[in-house]
């Protein structure tokens, strides 16, 4: 008989540097999410805080189990309902739509969830400031989303300014500071892998390459808000 998954569970799992769980893990989590929202939905409506929450919880465990299209299609539905229950610049909101931006890139279209990004970073940064830790994670996240997209460079470029910042505020051995740095050293070493990759082809094979996308190995990790 499988794990009972519970509330508690649930959110211990998405908790912020939470030790990382299997995809098969997640996929157990989808149908007792389903349960609790329905649950909450039934016991304290659907625009309740807690309904909303749940609901997060699904779309994580979602994400997790990478069932991208399920998730991008929940997440959109979540954020236009905390934008009208709780306000545009509400947390929740703003935590809606960096996932929603997650499920897109991971999704594969990362150009796409750069955009998103982008515009979610300005939003963060005109309620909450630069170095609001949340800014940070979304800056991790759009660095993270142009590696997916193959810009290496501008991947490399924002975790070490990523990196920097985190050491200034938060100290080198915050567990964000450590995961920043271990996300730069990662792309760091696999695009010098593809350089010396590049460099041993013959003249004809390099010709026109273009630059490298990430591989499907394990890579940067995204901070996922709960």
């Amino acid at each position: 008989m499988g794990r009972r998954w519970t509330r508690r569970s649930i959110r211990r799992v998405f908790r912020p540097y939470a030790s990382p769980v299997s995809v098969w893990t997640f996929g157990a989590m989808v149908e007792e999410c389903r349960r609790m929202v329905d649950h909450a939905t039934e016991v304290h409506g659907p625009d309740a805080e807690v309904t909303l929450t749940r609901r997060s919880l699904l779309t994580k465990a979602l994400i997790g189990a990478r069932r991208y299209d399920e998730a991008e299609e929940e997440l959109v539905a979540l954020v236009a309902d905390r934008t009208r229950v709780l306000g545009p610049a509400a947390p929740g909101t703003l935590i809606a739509r960096g996932n929603l931006a997650r499920a897109i890139g991971l999704g594969g279209r990362p150009r796409e969830a750069i955009a998103r990004a982008e515009v979610l970073l300005t939003d963060r940064i005109r309620l909450h400031g630069p170095d609001d830790p949340t800014v940070f994670d979304t800056r991790g996240n759009l660095a993270h989303f142009h590696d997916l997209a193959g810009d290496v460079e501008v991947a490399i470029a924002g975790y070490a300014a990523l990196l920097a910042d985190r050491r200034r505020v938060l100290g080198r051995r915050h567990p964000a500071t450590v995961l920043t740095r271990k996300n730069l050293r990662f792309v760091r070493r696999r695009a010098a892998r593809h350089s010396r990759e590049r460099a041993d082809q013959p003249p004809s094979a390099a010709t026109g390459s273009a630059a490298p996308v990430a591989d499907a190995s394990p890579g940067p990790r995204v901070i996922v808000l709960v």
